[in-house]
């Protein structure tokens, strides 16, 4: 039982590690936004951007492999408890719920009509009509110039 509990924890973890993601913001945002500061946006450390506007972030969807390595590569936390650590703020009433989307067409949309907003899609999905802050690939953070 063990080893194929095992098991399978090692190649949803590979499958994991395959998926690429991009970070990106609204085309008119023009903060700066290295590895550090969307750490801060995603564990509602702070809600601002460096100019002081609001921030507002955007994840797929919780059950989502995008969601899964997200979590994992960017805020070194399982999507279970990065779950976990929003429900605590939100019981305290420290935060109010996430935004969720269901896919990166969702995802486009919010992006482009909300100059505030920030988020991530599939390395896979071209991005219009937006920013592209940076990639999560193999698990690690790469800014664009």
């Amino acid at each position: 039982m063990r080893l194929i509990i095992l098991t399978l924890t090692l190649l949803l973890s590979l499958r994991l590690s395959a998926t690429e993601l991009i970070l990106i913001a609204h085309q008119n945002n023009t903060n700066k936004l290295e590895q550090h500061s969307l750490i801060q946006l995603y564990l509602n450390k702070t809600s601002t951007f460096a100019d002081g506007s609001a921030a507002v972030i955007f994840h797929s969807a919780r059950d989502s492999e995008q969601h899964q390595q997200f979590c994992l590569s960017l805020l070194n936390l399982t999507a279970a408890q990065y779950q976990s650590y929003w429900s605590r703020l939100i019981f305290t009433g420290a935060a109010a719920r996430p935004h969720f989307v269901l896919d990166d067409t969702e995802m486009l949309k919010n992006i482009t009509t909300n100059k505030s907003a920030i988020g991530y899609i599939s390395a896979q999905t071209i991005p219009k009509d937006v920013r592209v802050i940076g990639y999560l690939t193999k698990g690690k953070w790469q800014s664009v110039p």
